[in-house]
């Protein structure tokens, strides 16, 4: 039977049974319930599980997207049920079964939005009829009273955690901007957004004139161990009607991880702008004209066409032993080579001057889009009657089919290489392949009008160009947004996103997310604490988190104007065209579509760009918060500080002396005996916890910004298994013993002495064997109440400190930083938790599909995994264990330490 049918609304709506999960998701949130309970729950009958059934309709604890092992009889059927307030029936999957639990629950879920149609619970656009509209959700995202509503807690006693939570969180929703709808393809959170395509560099540039040139000289460099090949390649000449906005620059082109060998070519291409040059002859600009047109069409192998009254730009070579100076003459061109473009594309290879036309030439059959090779020496020792070294029984001649005749049957052969066009990579990403050496017989090629040298750096014009773009349009945005406040090349850094700009994060905003992340999280703690310190800790907490949380950094992006400045979509190759030729893009304006996360991510690598702008000084991120509309009222670092309390002259007679813990002195020493006071009273419990708060911020920035700048080639999975190394509460609760501040705490209760002692003394002993390997501490159950001490200290050091960076920082290279350096993982050390092993090692592969499923026989737990890779190759893993020895979660980890154990080895 089909198990792909479909269902077109009147308004062209399809319905299918890949996106009915998602309708009916759509569904069951607009009902105004709390998503986290009220959803569709799928069961299943006739479900095999090492060969024995499951009982009919057993419940599956969530709707989650459950791959099941297949059943090649399909027996498998799933009932989906609504809750009841949606009053509808529970409805089934049709036809006589499904082969896996996938397609079974996929065909309920059409069968189910099918009924939803018919009652009108779900339009003709597929989208819910009468969404449930929360109060508020038109707020004004930068008005005062959105950041400070509802800022009174409920203090009700006999409250639980899951309760309280829940409530944070339902408040919390309420207050923060809306979600965005679903878009044209369907997913909640993302939309069509406009997409600037050309900067408007290009469209202020008139057109060109022989007395109105301003030169760019564009060398391509090679990196390690290429640094040879540099002398093939020829300087170019680009002629605008007005000078680029740069003098001298590189550009990275490099390719990353080319080919299934993954080989990374590092390249660059260094850029010169000239002063004006003096007018051209008559012809020379046309002349110019031509040859651009002949390079750009050799190098996008297809037909297309430009006129110089359009042409915002014309390329011309220069000598080949030019040397790269700001003084750009005419006589400096090559204009041998710029005129021959006007002549024929192709000539004869004469044997008499054999040795004179194979210099810097390229060889190809009389066709304009034909492959082409580089000559690269001639072999005099080789004839077309020479054995052929892949068909030692047949000469070079009689392995031609057909057989051609020669007017000289002993001329020397060529012996060239590939030329590698824009479209296919470039010259730059043909170097990560070994070049095949190819015998050519020159009566049989001719010689190409383009010189070898010439070709190999125009190769980089699509790329060279969507680049430049690229930069234009980042310092658009730099400039009118910004005030020109941050360095060119971070503001493109934290616009190019790592969907559309390759795969190296260090050409993405990766990592600057990950820094801009921690700089946020810091002065949206520091920032609410000033304004909300009277107040409970849940309330700053809050409002911290409506600093934090995506939804806002979306609105404030999508406010200030940056989301079409974003670049995503990459265009191909083979679609690039010189701007104001014949089929080149003509809008400067496009659509993209981008998701809620993306834009939030751009907000933050912008933080950290202004960041680093400013030599890492923390002023130049609160900058970039106010610039992007954040509601804050820290106007600079220097502000925190001036916020310190003064405590009254008459209380003087009263405070305690100054106290020193960790090399730091503590004026207030309240504070430093309640922050390793572990006493229960209440009043000292909500000053401990505004302690940690602090502490988690400040600690945060502190690692982050030294793993940022110490590895600089570490992407965003390296950093964040360095984080969690050092920021986790094992990794902290260890820091306590080694450090000594457990042997400082007071007014332990009795309770948690004795576990305390316990865990000091595991923790020295698994250190004493742990044999110089980091993370020692994995196997050790820790305290609750130890790991966020350190936090609290430091917390408290910058409270007492007036907000002092330097201060707190003393602190943590002191008495932190060694720990971290000494025992904890490095960027290419891996994390050993089964967990984490297993998600690694499934994308290294790259695993397409795999899953853990956990099912009750009796009194038995029976786990069972599988995952696939490509076309072909499957392992299965089963584990069973004892209902009154182990709870489910426990098998779901044993069963992944077992598979990751097996993909390891």
């Amino acid at each position: 039977m089909s198990e792909q049918p479909e269902l077109v609304t009147s308004s062209g709506a399809k319905l299918t049974p890949l996106n009915a999960g998602h309708i009916l998701t759509r569904y069951t949130t607009s009902c105004g319930h709390d998503p986290a309970h009220f959803k569709a729950t799928a069961s299943f009958s006739g479900v095999p599980v090492n060969g024995v059934k499951l009982k009919p309709a057993e419940a599956v604890s969530s709707f989650s997207d459950v791959r099941a092992v297949s059943d090649p009889h399909g027996s498998i059927h799933c009932i989906i049920t609504l809750p009841a307030e949606c009053m509808i029936p529970p409805t089934s999957s049709t036809g006589t079964g499904y082969r896996s639990k996938l397609f079974a629950k996929r065909n309920a879920s059409f069968e189910l939005v099918k009924v939803l149609l018919n009652a009108g619970l779900i339009n003709q656009d597929l989208n819910p009829a009468h969404p449930h509209v929360k109060e508020d959700s038109h707020r004004n995202l930068h008005s005062r009273t959105w950041m400070e509503k509802d800022v009174s807690t409920d203090s009700t006693s006999r409250v639980t955690a899951n309760q309280r939570w829940n409530s944070f969180k339902a408040n919390l929703n309420d207050r923060l901007p809306p979600r965005t709808p679903p878009g044209a393809n369907g997913v909640l959170g993302t939309a069509e957004y406009p997409h600037i395509t050309t900067p408007s560099f290009w469209q202020t540039c008139s057109p060109l004139t022989r007395d109105e040139l301003w030169p760019t000289l564009v060398q391509l460099r090679l990196g390690a161990p290429h640094e040879d090949r540099d002398a093939d390649c020829r300087v170019m000449c680009v002629l605008t009607s007005q000078p680029l906005p740069m003098k001298d620059t590189e550009m990275d082109i490099s390719q990353w991880q080319v080919g299934r060998d993954h080989v990374t070519v590092l390249a660059g291409v260094r850029i010169v702008s000239g002063a004006k040059m003096r007018p051209w002859d008559q012809g020379q600009l046309q002349a110019a004209m031509t040859f651009t047109e002949r390079i750009i069409r050799a190098q996008l192998n297809k037909e297309v066409r430009g006129e110089l009254v359009e042409s915002k730009w014309v390329i011309v070579p220069m000598e080949r032993d030019f040397a790269m100076s700001t003084k750009i003459r005419r006589r400096c061109i090559a204009w041998d080579d710029v005129l021959a473009a006007s002549g024929p594309l192709t000539t004869p290879f004469d044997l008499e001057r054999l040795s004179e036309q194979a210099i810097d030439a390229m060889a190809t059959p009389n066709s304009e889009f034909a492959r082409r090779h580089y000559v690269e020496t001639i072999r005099a020792d080789l004839s077309p009657s020479s054995a052929h070294p892949l068909q030692p029984q047949n000469s070079f001649l009689t392995s031609m089919n057909p057989l051609p005749s020669l007017s000289h049957s002993d001329q020397p052969l060529l012996e060239c290489t590939l030329a590698t066009l824009s479209k296919t990579g470039s010259f730059v990403a043909s170097l990560a392949h070994s070049h095949e050496v190819q015998y050519l017989i020159p009566e049989l090629v001719h010689r190409h009008s383009i010189p070898a040298s010439i070709f190999r750096t125009t190769s980089i014009l699509p790329t060279f160009f969507r680049k430049l773009d690229d930069q234009f349009i980042a310092e658009e945005l730099n400039q009118s947004v910004f005030a020109s406040t941050l360095r060119p090349e971070l503001a493109l850094l934290a616009l190019s996103c790592p969907v559309g700009h390759g795969r190296n994060p260090k050409d993405t905003y990766q990592r600057l997310e990950f820094l801009g992340d921690t700089l946020l999280k810091l002065i949206a703690t520091v920032d609410t604490y000033l304004r909300y310190k009277d107040l409970e800790h849940d309330v700053i907490q809050q409002n911290q988190h409506l600093l934090l949380s995506n939804r806002s950094l979306k609105a404030y992006a999508t406010g200030t104007g940056v989301v079409p400045y974003i670049r995503t979509m990459t265009p191909k190759v083979q679609d690039w065209v010189p701007i104001g030729w014949d089929g080149a893009r003509s809008p400067t304006h496009g659509v993209q579509t981008l998701g809620d996360k993306t834009i939030a991510d751009v907000a933050e690598a912008l933080i950290a760009a202004a960041y680093l702008s400013c030599d890492a000084n923390i002023d130049g991120a609160i900058f970039m918060m106010h610039k992007l509309g954040f509601p804050i009222e820290l106007k600079s670092w220097h502000f925190a500080a001036q916020e310190k309390e003064e405590k009254d002259a008459w209380m003087s007679a009263f405070l305690l002396p100054p106290v020193e813990h960790f090399g730091y002195t503590f004026h207030d020493a309240d504070m430093a005996r309640e922050v390793l006071s572990m006493y229960m009273d209440v009043g000292r419990s909500s000053r401990y916890r505004i302690c940690a708060f602090l502490g988690d911020a400040v600690l945060d920035y502190f690692l982050l910004n030294e793993l940022f700048n110490r590895y600089e080639d570490a992407g965003p999975a390296a950093l964040t298994r360095m984080r969690h190394s050092r920021h986790g509460d094992t990794s902290l609760g260890a820091l306590c013993v080694i450090s000594g501040i457990v042997d400082k705490l007071t007014d332990v209760p009795p309770e948690h002495q004795a576990r305390i002692l316990r865990y000091k003394r595991d923790i020295v002993m698994a250190e004493k064997n742990s044999g110089g390997r980091t993370e020692f501490w994995t196997e050790v159950v820790e305290p609750d109440s130890l790991s966020s001490i350190p936090q609290a200290l430091l917390g408290a050091v910058l409270i007492d400190s007036s907000c002092s960076l330097e201060a707190t920082g003393q602190v943590y290279r002191s008495h932190f930083a060694p720990f971290f350096d000494k025992y904890c993982a490095g960027p290419t050390e891996t994390n050993l938790h089964p967990k984490v092993r297993l998600f690694e090692q499934m994308h290294k592969r790259p695993c397409l599909d795999w899953s853990i499923e956990v099912s009750e026989l009796g009194n038995m737990f029976c786990a069972r995994g599988e995952y696939s890779i490509g076309r072909g190759g499957s392992w299965q893993c089963l584990s069973t264990a004892q209902r009154l020895h182990q709870e489910r979660g426990t098998v779901e980890v044993s069963l992944r330490g077992e598979l990751a154990k097996w993909l390891w080895s």
